[in-house]
């Protein structure tokens, strides 16, 4: 293709004469002040859509496509045309995606790197009997490609329907040193771009490590505070059987208490109190293991009708000496079939204990039924 039209790519290690002084002014601030507008833009939307505004201004095309390289693919970024503002697509759409554009000119462009340049385009080149160009009526059209250190970073896609001719060599080749400056601030934008998108993973991280630290610290005041209560009650619960244990004891010293048949029930009292008071501090010392991860368990395979009978069997005497009715409920299986639980069975004796303690303490009625 480029044997075949030579004069359809733009060379941009060549310099065109211009039409003059005046001419040549006019460009060079055109390249000046694009190049300032440009050097100071770091947002990748914003920079293209400055880069449009000058590209389409400057080159007189009727409507314009920018085009970037994303993941391996092009995709397109924006469009616009000269009567109305520009789109930014949120969304990037394919080159086969769009309506505004030649893809068999943008593919063309991707693998040669090379600038085409259509004076009209359904009447001559190489691409009169593309479908697009031909719906559209196409006739100016000019496809240059932004590159920075031989790597494609965008391209730039025009078309001037109502006009042939329109992209001269003058107003080329200052098209070309603009997008050359253009390339630069392009790949500066991206590195902004994936800065910026780093920083807003590290916030979040360090959001979500805060949220996390925030629970944790909420969760130890919490536990700070159940502490204290816990500790309150465990000092009033191990105040409570000392009293009653120094009452007896007391009394019994003092010679309160002369027949032997109190001395004897004063006696079971306070041996009632300390196995209490063993229990409670048992318990303390299962706590500190549970907590610390020192707690061991030993398990074992017993039948769930086994150990209610079990339970049954262990308090119902402690139950019945509180005052209180003592009634089981379990409802038997007539396969005699019973799943099998494992469980450690003496640490379980501990929380039923505790339980059936409780339920005897605060029991509202003369009945405590186990089902």
């Amino acid at each position: 293709m480029k044997d075949s039209f030579p004069n359809l790519l733009l060379q941009t290690n060549k310099s065109y004469p211009t039409d003059g002084n005046v001419m040549e002014s006019l460009d060079n601030k055109a390249i000046l002040e694009a190049a300032r507008i440009i050097s100071g833009e770091v947002v990748l939307d914003k920079l293209v859509s400055k880069l449009m505004d000058i590209f389409i201004t400057y080159a007189g095309a009727e409507h314009a496509s920018f085009l970037i390289q994303e993941q391996q693919n092009l995709a397109l970024v924006s469009f616009k045309h000269i009567e109305g503002k520009i789109e930014m697509y949120q969304q990037l759409k394919t080159v086969d995606e769009s309506s505004h554009l030649s893809s068999a000119i943008i593919h063309y462009v991707v693998n040669s790197r090379e600038a085409v340049v259509l004076n009209n385009a359904t009447e001559e080149g190489p691409f009169i009997e593309d479908d697009y160009l031909q719906e559209v009526q196409a006739k100016s059209v000019l496809c240059l490609p932004i590159v920075h250190q031989d790597r494609l970073v965008a391209i730039l896609y025009m078309e001037n329907n109502k006009s042939s001719h329109v992209f001269t060599r003058e107003r080329l080749n200052v098209l070309t040193l603009i997008a050359s400056q253009a390339s630069v601030s392009l790949v500066n934008a991206y590195l902004y771009a994936e800065l910026e998108a780093k920083v807003k993973q590290r916030t979040d991280l360090l959001n979500d490590a805060n949220q996390e630290l925030t629970a944790v610290n909420q969760q130890l005041t919490n536990s700070k505070e159940k502490m204290k209560q816990m500790i309150s009650n465990i000092s009033h619960d191990l105040q409570s059987p000392v009293a009653v244990v120094q009452g007896y004891i007391g009394a019994l010293l003092d010679g309160l208490v002369d027949d032997p048949v109190k001395q004897n029930e004063f006696l079971h009292t306070i041996n009632y109190r300390m196995g209490s008071l063993s229990k409670l501090i048992k318990d303390l010392f299962d706590l500190s293991k549970l907590e610390s991860g020192d707690m061991k368990f030993s398990m074992e395979a017993i039948p769930v009708d086994q150990l209610f009978d079990h339970f049954c069997q262990l308090f119902k005497l402690e139950i019945i000496q509180s005052g209180l009715q003592f009634k089981r409920r379990f409802n038997r299986d007539q396969a005699q079939e019973y799943p099998l639980l494992e469980v450690d069975v003496q640490r379980l004796e501990q929380v039923m204990a505790n339980l059936i303690s409780n339920a005897i303490k605060y029991a509202t009625k003369e009945l405590l039924k186990l089902v």
